[in-house]
């Protein structure tokens, strides 16, 4: 979890500061069979810390477009420490936690597998980003 942090995101020629000020994370898990598939939704809040070479204007669309360019690269990040901890074989993530949490039944029967089944577990990530709007010319 983290609780807030600066994201830097390249867009229109200009280099971005976002700052995450706060985030909501929902989990869901569902089986096919006995494999399991996490879905995680980050609802992020965050606001346009600051911007080096900007020429334009702070424009609803611009904000939109930089909302959408912001949720990829945190998107790519979650993607990145995923595939690093499968990569390993190692739950840091507590993936199994959660499966034990929100299905009690399926993970009593996979447990004793968790260890070659968490490579090849299905991961969806989900971000959606809030840039505050203030100070904008539509």
């Amino acid at each position: 979890d983290i609780k807030s942090g600066i994201v830097n995101v390249e867009f229109d020629d200009s280099k971005h500061g976002i700052e995450i000020m706060k985030y909501n994370k929902k989990i869901n898990v569902s089986f096919n069979n006995e494999i399991p598939t996490i879905d995680i939704t980050l609802d992020v809040k965050a606001s346009l810390g600051e911007i080096d070479d900007f020429k334009g204007h702070l424009t609803e669309d611009y904000i939109t477009s930089l909302e959408n360019i912001t949720a990829g690269v945190i998107k790519k990040e979650v993607e990145s420490v995923i595939n690093k901890a499968q990569n390993i074989n190692t739950d840091f993530l507590g993936f199994s936690s959660i499966i034990y949490k929100k299905k009690p039944k399926k993970w009593k029967n996979i447990k004793d597998d968790w260890e070659s089944i968490f490579p090849g577990t299905k991961v969806n990530i989900n971000v959606n980003v809030n840039i505050f709007k203030t100070g904008l010319k539509s």
